[in-house]
């Protein structure tokens, strides 16, 4: 285990006015809350609150209570060599936009040819407003 200057669950210093704040979400699929933790202390350490969230089944694999782990589960279409092949394409096709517009009608593509993303979007910002209400 590598030793780090991170706290799970850190209270905020009892001082008096506002903190700037940065929320990391990790990459769909293999990411995990701690993966960017060296970027994070470093933020840390020029005066940023840094809270990391962990997406449930969208993470390579979640710590949950009673020693269980949530395993990142794939849609179906990611098991579907043809549909990967067709994503792959896609993403090429969004990196390779031109402008602003060619890259909304790429995503907007993706988004169809991919509905699962649009419950990973709902699931994602709801996670995020959990955070956001705690803090």
């Amino acid at each position: 285990m590598v030793k780090t200057h991170s706290y799970q669950r850190a209270r905020l210093a009892n001082a008096s006015g506002k903190w700037p704040l940065l929320l990391f979400s990790h990459g769909y699929g293999v990411g995990t809350e701690s993966q960017n933790t060296v970027q994070m202390e470093e933020l840390a350490s020029h005066g940023y609150v840094v809270a990391s969230i962990d997406h449930v089944h969208e993470a390579g694999a979640v710590p949950l209570p009673g020693n269980v782990v949530a395993a990142f589960k794939a849609p179906p279409s990611f098991t579907d060599t043809a549909a990967m092949a067709r994503g792959l394409a896609m993403l090429e096709r969004i990196e390779a936009a031109p402008d602003t517009g060619a890259l909304l009608v790429a995503v907007r593509d993706m988004q169809r040819m991919v509905p699962s993303l649009d419950t990973s979007i709902v699931r994602w910002t709801d996670d995020t407003r959990f955070v956001l209400d705690r803090l």
